[in-house]
C-alpha cells in the first residue's frame, strides 16, 4: 500500500512492519559458538552475553573495563544527534548506568586486548554497520534465521530466564 508524503505528494511504499526471529535454544548454541574467532566476536558477545545495547557497545571505553574485578561499568553511549552526527551521551535511563560481571571466556578476551591501550581509546574501533554484516554472515554461514544486533540483547534476557535468575536481577544486569 502506499502512502502520500505531506511535503511534495510523492507516493512512498508504506514501511513494513518489522517481525524479529526467535531462535530455539539449538539455534542460539550454535549462534554463540559461531561467534568464537570473528572479527566482530566482542560486540557481538557485549550484545548476546552481557545483553547491551548498540549504543552502549559502541560507547565502551578500555577506562570502563575492570580487570581486577572482572567487570565492565555502562555509563555512556554514542549515538546520532539532530545533525546525524556521533555523540556520547549518557546512558538511555539512570537504571541503564550499571557495572556488570564478565563471563570468564570474555574477560579472558578483553584482559589480553587491553595491554597498553588508552584508557580514553574505544573496545570496539568497528562500526556497528560492519558488526551487523558480521552477524548476518553468521547467521547465513549456520543456517540460523537472521537476526538483528538488538536481538542478541533478547537471547541474553531469555538464556537469564532459561537459567532461573529472577526478573528483578536481569533486568538491572540488561539495564
Amino acid at each position: 500500500m502506499l502512502t502520500r508524503s505531506n511535503t511534495n505528494n510523492i507516493l512512498l511504499p508504506q514501511k513494513k512492519k518489522f517481525e524479529a526471529q526467535s531462535l530455539t535454544l539449538e539455534q542460539v548454541k550454535i549462534l554463540i559458538e559461531a561467534i568464537e574467532n570473528d572479527k566482530a566476536e566482542i560486540p557481538l558477545y557485549l550484545a548476546a552475553c552481557l545483553g547491551l545495547r548498540a549504543s552502549e557497545i559502541s560507547g565502551l571505553m578500555w577506562k570502563h573495563f575492570d580487570n581486577k574485578n572482572k567487570k565492565i561499568i555502562v555509563e555512556q553511549a554514542i549515538v546520532l544527534d539532530k545533525d546525524n552526527k556521533k555523540v556520547i551521551k549518557n546512558t538511555k535511563t539512570t537504571n541503564s548506568t550499571r557495572i556488570v560481571s564478565l563471563p570468564e571466556f570474555l574477560f579472558i578476551k578483553l584482559d589480553t586486548l587491553s595491554e597498553n591501550k588508552n584508557p580514553n581509546e574505544h573496545i570496539v574501533t568497528m562500526s556497528l554497520n560492519t558488526v551487523r554484516e558480521h552477524l548476518n554472515k553468521i547467521c547465513t554461514t549456520n543456517d540460523i534465521p537472521h537476526i538483528r544486533l538488538h536481538d542478541l540483547r533478547h537471547i541474553n534476557a531469555s538464556i537469564m530466564l532459561l537459567l532461573n535468575i529472577p526478573q528483578k536481577y536481569a533486568m538491572e544486569r540488561g539495564g
